[in-house]
Order: C-alpha cells, then structure tokens, then sequence
C-alpha cells in the first residue's frame, strides 16, 4: 500500500509537466478575416451586455 501511494504520487506530481511544452507563443489571428475578428468582438460585447444585466438584477 505504501509503495502504491508513493508511485501514485509521483505520477500526479508528473502529470503537470506533460502540459508544459517549449513552444513559442502563436498568433490566433494570424489567418482570422476581419469580419471573424468582428464577430467574436461582438459576441464578447453581447456576453458582458448579459453578464452585466445579470448582476444588475440580483442587486
């Protein structure tokens, strides 16, 4: 049972560094058109349009 626990251990210690990758930052909208760029900027304005009426109505 105790060697169990430490094996266990270890492989959630690991685990994290699996999602550690050594690749450079990217450009998500690198080959985004303008109207997609415009749509998601208008999708986040009606998302905190929303969020905002909601918190004004638990107040």
């Amino acid at each position: 049972m105790k060697r169990f626990l430490c094996i266990f251990s270890l492989a959630v210690a690991v685990v994290p560094l699996a999602g550690c990758g050594s690749s450079g930052p990217t450009n998500t909208v690198e080959n985004a058109s303008v109207e997609d760029i415009q749509s998601y900027e208008q999708m986040i304005a009606e998302e905190e349009a929303a969020a905002n009426a909601a918190m004004e109505g638990q107040q």
